[in-house]
């Protein structure tokens, strides 16, 4: 199989906005040595958008919310460790993020409040760009809708009253095209004039309704793509008195933190995804981008022409790459190096074609190693073999698991963190479920199946003297990893 030569074309997805950036032509894969050539980009840059929640869907959650306080009036929590009054700005101290997943990992807070008023003009709280032009809340991103169809929670942040709920609507807004801006959400009073929208939900995964009292850490739906919205992502929204506010301190928003542990800005080069595949990405690949790719860990010594893919996070300006191919033995096969024609990209995407000459005759465990920006990206195996029929499912790899915070507390959220490696999880590259398992006092009382590296148990579940133990198990839908397990005392 060879390839003519092209003008590839990357698409830039922001979160409301689509663009195009021109990659240099390449030549055709030859059936020599070796040859590497970039199939497909598409960088995601921090550009003006628009707001994500539509107007006339905030005009419907804002009259909502005055019906709501001319009737109700406002929730007043009780006072407790979830809810302590430490900023001015923000009643209610978020103590964590309202969302499975650990930030900077599997999920990626992508933009932030714009703090900048004037049109085509971004500044968020760390005196970055990380947003887009009149943005009022978090978008944190999950991988892909790989992810979004295994189950990834969302939570109320605080103890709180629902205002508003909407559910029923398309959930897999992705690609090029005008998405529907009909969204799941859940609306919540959290107190003192404190109101938090939770957007963009997976159909069918919301499990409140208004009226419903919440309590800190109860799950409320799940991350998607509905309404206004071209990736699985969380929006989470704050207002005070009415007004949007950022709860993140810096230097563009001086003053005491909204969170008791401030949000961390990613701004560092990862991969968070990756994958080998002995096809093409299918269809158009502008609209088939947020579905994933689905991956192999297996290739056969007829395949023509193979292909790796990855995401990749806070990718420098112009970065450097090379690929090093390795024989089952260590000797090098193949190696190649270049560089992308490219500006700074906040999140990325990445698909390359291969054809290594030795890997149509030698079976065995091959390796590839990877650099970008100067970096070892990691070394990935990938099993050849001379027949489809011997292909054979491997489990995921064995987990580790913390609770968070260390020394549990009655009356506070609970977290329980899953090490995994992102891009190694599962040796045939496939998405991994964790199965979590919470029991108190040997009582079975939380048991969900997650695409997230994290899960919480909510702030009322515990008292003082409980035993609390988290059991995790990976699975790939077919087999399963040996369950890892973590428990403490509650203080």
């Amino acid at each position: 199989m060879r390839f003519t030569k092209m003008a590839l074309v990357a698409t830039c997805a922001v979160l409301g906005l689509l663009a195009s950036i021109a990659i240099v032509p390449t030549e055709p894969i030859a059936a020599t040595a070796g040859r590497l050539v970039l199939i497909q980009g598409f960088p995601t840059a921090a550009t003006p958008g628009g707001d994500d929640i539509p107007a006339e869907r905030r005009a419907e959650v804002e009259q909502a919310v005055r019906e709501y306080v001319r009737d109700v009036g406002w929730y007043r929590p009780d006072p407790g460790p979830v809810l302590r009054n430490g900023n001015s700005a923000v009643p209610g101290r978020y103590s964590f993020y309202p969302m499975a997943g650990r930030l900077g990992r599997d999920i990626f807070h992508r933009n932030f409040v714009d703090l900048d008023p004037r049109p085509n003009s971004l500044q968020d709280f760390n005196c970055t760009t990380y947003t887009y032009d009149g943005h009022l809340g978090y978008d944190t991103t999950v991988r892909s809708f790989a992810e979004k169809d295994v189950g990834v929670p969302v939570y109320a942040a605080l103890n709180g009253l629902v205002i508003r709920t909407d559910d029923g609507h398309y959930d897999e807004n992705g690609g090029v095209g005008a998405p529907s801006t009909m969204a799941n959400y859940v609306v919540i009073d959290h107190g003192n004039q404190q109101v938090a929208y939770y957007w963009h939900l997976k159909n069918g995964s919301v499990v409140v309704q208004a009226g419903d009292e919440v309590v800190a850490g109860q799950q409320i739906g799940q991350t998607a793509s509905s309404g206004f919205s071209n990736w699985p992502h969380l929006h989470f929204e704050t207002h005070v008195a009415g007004a949007v506010i950022e709860p993140s301190s810096g230097g563009c928003n001086p003053g005491e933190s909204g969170w008791t542990d401030p949000i961390r800005v990613v701004s560092s080069l990862y991969l968070d995804d990756f994958g080998f595949r002995d096809s093409g990405m299918p269809g158009d690949p502008m609209k088939r981008l947020p579905w994933g790719m689905e991956s192999t860990g297996h290739l056969t010594l007829k395949d023509p022409v193979a292909y790796f893919w990855f995401q990749v996070k806070s990718m420098p300006a112009s970065a450097p790459w090379r690929a090093v191919f390795r024989r089952p033995n260590g000797s090098v096969a193949y190696e190649e190096s270049g560089a992308f024609s490219t500006p700074f990209n906040r999140g990325s995407w990445w698909m390359f074609g291969f054809d290594v000459a030795d890997m149509h005759e030698i079976t065995g465990t091959w390796e590839m190693e990877f650099y970008l920006g100067g970096r070892k990206m990691g070394v990935f195996p990938v099993e050849v073999v001379q027949r489809r029929a011997q292909k054979v499912n491997r489990p995921p790899k064995p987990v580790k698991v913390r609770l968070w915070p260390k020394r549990p507390r009655a009356g506070e959220v609970l977290s329980c963190h899953v090490t995994a490696d992102l891009l190694l999880d599962d040796p045939d590259y496939d998405v991994v479920i964790f199965r979590y398992e919470w029991t108190v006092n040997g009582e079975v009382v939380r048991k969900i199946n997650s695409a997230a590296h994290s899960d919480v148990l909510r702030a009322d579940a515990l008292r003082r003297g409980d035993r609390v133990r988290c059991a995790v198990t990976p699975s790939d839908g077919v087999d399963s990893a040996p369950t890892k397990a973590r428990g403490r005392r509650v203080k």
